[in-house]
């Protein structure tokens, strides 16, 4: 840190340079507004019942104030407060040795004066209490109640607001603060470094707050990892454990074994846990202490809220900050607030940060504090490799608050865009296409034209004890036909993974035993797949009383279902995969969806495509496709499937996708039933590559047209939600809706490597382009 100026001494900067932790900590209007009772939460060692008696005297207490003692407590505080006189350092002579040395020994006093000190107690103690022992003490003074009988002789060790309104109210008919209290706040404030800005920086907070923050958060979970704590303190016993369960068998035992140990395990592990408990419960985070929750988007929530109203922060956070659940409510109300100015987004490949995975994503983040509008549209640049790429204007491009709104309406995350053809032709389909569902604001309702529903059956941890091998299962007797196990009128049902399934395939993998004993899954083979009675075989079996028993609580009655792969990236061949398979079990990674069997085929088919696939890669910013990503999804209205096809108008769209579909689902016996209900009672049809293939690349150029519609001279057809501004950047970017096409197919370069490796030319965008544009004039006739 350079500050020297030649002939001068170096400035004073301890009160500037701070050691401590800016999270726990809190403001004036938080210590005004009380307790919340959300801060009686039991911690590790807490006495349950001692938190529980808090908490209600709490409630008590705050009620007894808004009755009429609510004014004078909020008046106290302000004196408090008030009471410290600003640091006027910058006022004192700075040009000598000795003026340096009068800096520091008027800091020295400041803080030691009493109206300071006062102030700073109170600020720790309101934090105290949400990471405070609590406990019960025994009662010393013997005091009687209103009607005359002795008030119980314990008392909870805590602190709620009738400490506060005592401690900045002397006067009020109240004990005093014990000693015990008083050190055990200290205490806390010194195990959790708490920090204050307006207690420490009050001619920062008198001017409303920083100018700018700079900063680099931590990006980790607050959570207390138990392999590398005792990693950290070499018991390689516990760390090399097979299991959590045996891990957590093995540090219990400590307890015996290596007490102090154990102590240390047990005092780190609450404090990680207070830590969490106040992110989550002081309601000083409101939008980033959620969920599972990672300190960069905490510090990112401190920091905005530490700036002037003209303040700007800059900062370096993963890029979840714009696409996670966890941080919807920050990304949306940067952007409802018009205070997103800018973010960049980068992919660690050229080792920016060299210790850190060349797969991690991260943003240049610059917001404002949203007190006021700062930018109407914000500049974005996705998955950059150099800070060069962030001027190029071909990679760069702007979105409105009303962009983000449409483009997902729900969460208000942000797209992931990587150029500006990409947010031209999405804003261009959205305009044009209704997400699967949109849930509403404000006091809207639900927009569900599907009827869709969503669920998951077993959690692959949690419910593992139901899961049965195949060597336990025929140990007991039961015997394998198929891959259902029966004995004496009971089955058990497989077990289905989503790695199991693919696109018009439900036998896209099987599980089997290697020559080294090891159990794992292999691509299905082609001689499997055209036998009609080829099931593919599960890790693990059900009973099926317990899959029935879940299905019930889903209200589903069919023997089959659908479900979507929960584990996906942007940057796999494909994204959204999904499959229709028989009645068994399913794990959680497995996402299912239920809605009316005469719509199925219409939705698997376009949520099977190419052009769906392409929308989901510019939302999915990780690896995880949650409801809150599937709900965003542009999926054409069921309404259109109920119309005459656009392109063959004597028949009814859904209909002429069903027998396509059909053919290319139905082709192994387990699936007979999903046959039926699709109205079909034939033998399955026959595995035959090239066919599939043709049906494959024809509901595709079917799919692409109903998203990208054509007039009849293959413009682009206007759509009157977008504007005049709006079309003319799409006709800019794109011509025609073929161009479209084309260009879309080209962002899904591990299908066109493939292509190119066997066939020599990209077969997949060609056959769908010839498919797109025999269908064209059919639909100009029309």
């Amino acid at each position: 840190l350079e500050t020297h100026e030649p002939g001068k001494p170096l400035s004073f900067l301890d009160h500037r340079l701070l050691c401590a932790n800016s999270l726990m900590g809190t403001r004036a209007e938080a210590i005004k507004a009380g307790i919340p009772d959300s801060a009686y939460v039991a911690l590790g060692g807490d006495d349950k019942k001692a938190v529980t008696a808090l908490k209600k005297q709490n409630s008590k207490q705050r009620d007894m104030l808004k009755q009429g003692m609510f004014q004078e407590y909020a008046q106290a505080t302000q004196k408090v407060f008030d009471a410290v006189e600003p640091l006027a350092l910058e006022d004192m002579p700075s040009t000598t040795i000795e003026d340096m040395e009068k800096r520091e020994q008027a800091c020295l006093e400041w803080q030691k004066s009493s109206a300071w000190q006062n102030k700073k107690f109170l600020y720790d103690m309101w934090t105290a209490a949400f990471v405070l022992p609590r406990y019960f003490l025994p009662r010393e003074d013997g005091r009687i109640g209103p009607d005359g009988a002795p008030l119980p002789s314990t008392v909870p060790f805590g602190i709620t607001w009738k400490n506060l309104v005592k401690y900045v109210s002397p006067e009020m008919p109240y004990a005093p603060l014990s000693p015990e209290l008083i050190q055990a706040v200290r205490n806390a404030a010194r195990e959790y470094q708490f920090f204050h800005m307006e207690v420490m920086f009050p001619e920062v907070a008198a001017r409303g707050g920083f100018d700018v923050v700079l900063g680099n958060p931590p990006w980790e979970r607050i959570k207390l990892q138990e392999k590398e704590w005792f990693a950290s303190h070499n018991c390689l016993d516990i760390v090399n454990a097979p299991n959590t369960a045996a891990r957590r068998r093995k540090i219990s035992a400590l307890a015996a074994t290596d007490p102090v140990l154990f102590s240390r395990w047990l005092a780190d592990s609450r404090k990680a846990e207070g830590f969490s408990h106040f992110l989550r419960n002081s309601n000083l985070y409101p939008l980033c202490g959620l969920g599972d929750i990672n300190l960069y988007s905490v510090f990112a929530e401190w920091m905005r809220k530490a700036l002037n109203e003209d303040g700007r922060l800059g900062c370096i956070v993963p890029s979840g900050v714009a696409t996670d659940d966890t941080t919807k409510l920050f990304f949306r109300d940067m952007v409802e607030t018009k205070s997103l100015i800018s973010l960049y987004d980068f992919e660690n490949r050229k080792k920016i940060f060299p210790a850190i995975d060349s797969r991690l994503k991260f943003c240049l983040l610059t917001v404002g504090s949203g007190a006021k509008d700062l930018a109407q549209q914000a500049q974005f640049v996705f998955f950059a490799h150099a800070t060069e790429e962030v001027r190029d204007p071909e990679r760069r491009f702007t979105l409105s608050s009303a962009d983000i709104g449409l483009l997902n309406p729900n969460t208000r995350t942000c797209p992931i865009f990587r150029n500006h053809k990409d947010a031209v032709l999405n804003r261009a389909v959205y305009h044009r296409v209704p997400v699967l569902i949109h849930e509403g604001r404000e006091g809207q309702s639900e927009e569900n034209p599907w009827n869709i529903r969503f669920g998951t059956m077993f959690h692959m941890s949690n419910d593992s004890h139901l899961f049965h091998t195949r060597d336990q299962l025929e140990e007991d007797g039961w015997q394998l036909q198929g891959n259902v196990f029966e004995k004496d009128g009971h089955r058990f049902l497989p077990l289905y993974e989503a790695k199991m399934i693919h696109h018009f395939n439900h036998r896209w993998a099987t599980w089997q035993m290697d020559l080294d004993g090891k159990v794992d899954t292999r691509d299905v083979k082609p001689h499997e797949l055209q036998n009609p009675k080829f099931c593919v075989q599960p890790r693990y079996w059900v009973a099926e009383e317990e899959v029935r028993r879940q299905l019930n609580l889903m209200n589903w009655k069919q023997e089959w279902l659908m479900g979507w792969r929960g584990i996906c990236r942007a940057t796999d061949e494909r994204t959204a995969v999904g499959g229709i398979f028989p009645l068994s079990a399913v794990g959680h990674s497995c996402l299912l969806s239920f809605l009316s069997p005469d719509r199925v085929t219409s939705l698997y088919c376009i949520m099977s495509s190419y052009v769906t696939d392409y929308f989901v890669r510019q939302k999915l910013g990780g690896i995880n496709l949650t409801l809150n990503y599937l709900f965003q999804f542009p999926i054409l209205s069921p309404s259109i499937f109920e119309l005459p096809c656009p392109w063959s108008p004597s028949i009814i769209l859904k209909d002429w996708l069903l027998p396509r579909a059909l053919e290319l689902i139905y082709t192994a016996e387990d699936m007979r039933p999903f046959a039926r209900d699709m109205g079909y009672d034939g033998e399955p049809f026959v595995w035959d590559e090239e066919r599939r293939v043709f049906f494959f690349f024809q509901i595709d150029a079917a799919c692409f047209h109903l998203y990208l519609s054509a007039n009849r001279d293959g413009t682009w057809k206007r759509c009157e939600k977008e504007t005049d501004k709006e079309y003319k950047e799409l006709v800019a970017a794109f011509p025609t809706p073929r161009v479209a096409v084309d260009y879309i197919m080209d962002t899904f370069p591990i299908t066109k490597n493939h292509d190119i490796s066997i066939y020599g030319s990209y077969r997949t965008k060609e056959l769908i382009l010839d498919r797109y544009d025999k269908l064209l004039p059919m639909i100009a006739q029309s």
